[in-house]
């Protein structure tokens, strides 16, 4: 693993992604679905893994008894992988786990652990290292929620409920993306210099 990719060469990357991939501009809203056929990779809720060869008590645990717990995992398939997701929680959230899971697949991230476990056959993997989870945590919100989308809505007064409307994200994200990264702070600033400049003219 090498060094951990900066926020700005992030950003840059999903804009590619979204451009080459989608053909979709900053300010549209993407499927992570749509990405993922895009790429191969086939999306398949948890309970369908017993008919793939995962053990059935661990399917039952993570699908009944600990739901909480995960939200999708990549599963290594002969030479290629997929996306299994937790279908218990709300379609908002769903949609940011396959965009996680989808940005460590365009990022090429290497896995090291197994959560799931079928006589060595396949397993749902697990990133080896947190500066992997980071990239893919920014990369995944940087899809979805892109910050120069986000300083736009910012300028625009949007409110958070009505940004995750537009980018059909949940208010956790919609909240992360316009105050975590300063969308807000930068809008408002922007605002006071041009109030300045008319009240100095």
């Amino acid at each position: 693993m090498g060094k951990r990719l900066s926020k700005a060469e992030i950003q840059r990357r999903a804009i590619d992604i979204r451009k080459t991939d989608l053909g979709l501009t900053e300010y549209v809203r993407l499927c992570p679905y749509e990405l993922a056929r895009e790429h191969g990779i086939a999306v398949h809720p948890l309970g369908g893994l017993s008919e793939m060869g995962c053990p059935e008590e661990s399917v039952a645990f993570y699908a009944s008894e600990r739901p909480d717990v995960w939200s999708a995992a990549l599963v290594p398939a002969g030479t290629g992988q997929f996306i299994v997701e937790n279908t218990s929680h709300l379609p908002r959230r769903r949609r940011f786990n396959v965009a996680h899971e989808m940005a460590h697949v365009l990022l090429e991230h290497e896995f090291d652990r197994v959560m799931f476990s079928a006589e060595g056959r396949r397993g749902c993997a697990n990133p080896s290292s947190k500066d992997q989870e980071w990239e893919a945590e920014e990369l995944g919100a940087e899809l979805l929620l892109p910050l120069v989308a986000a300083y736009k809505a910012a300028r625009e007064r949007r409110t958070d409920e009505e940004v995750a409307d537009l980018f059909d994200v949940s208010l956790l994200v919609a909240r992360w993306r316009m105050n975590g990264t300063g969308a807000r702070i930068v809008a408002q600033r922007a605002a006071a210099k041009r109030a300045n400049f008319r009240r100095g003219r």
